[in-house]
């Protein structure tokens, strides 16, 4: 069983976690609000940067309700790792409002100190 820090828990109790991110790379903004859903975390996205380009949940990897999309079984359990996935998602979303195609990222992400 893994064991889970007090700043977890008390997130878990919350229910919802809001946080405004700020890619520069891309000068993008979001708001992603992190939604404990009992045995995972959920990532909805209130705030993103407007695009020019036709969306669809396929190609920018939204599901209904603007929840990022993750594979099921890899949904994350801890706080820190649904940041992780949703700092992936802007970078690929940022991409997406530039060029009209959602970068495929692999590799990894920097997610300061403060958030996690």
């Amino acid at each position: 069983m893994t064991t889970v820090s007090e700043q977890e828990l008390r997130r878990r109790r919350e229910g919802v976690v809001r946080y405004g991110h700020r890619d520069k790379e891309h000068n993008t903004e979001f708001i992603i609000d992190y939604v404990f859903m009992t045995t995972h975390w959920s990532m909805r996205v209130v705030g993103r940067p407007q695009t020019s380009y036709p969306m669809s949940a396929h190609t920018i990897h939204l599901l209904g309700g603007n929840y990022i999309c993750v594979a099921q079984g890899r949904e994350p359990k801890l706080f820190k790792d649904a940041v992780k996935m949703a700092f992936v998602w802007m970078r690929g979303f940022s991409v997406f409002t530039k060029t009209g195609r959602f970068l495929e990222f692999t590799g990894s992400v920097y997610v300061p100190d403060e958030i996690l």
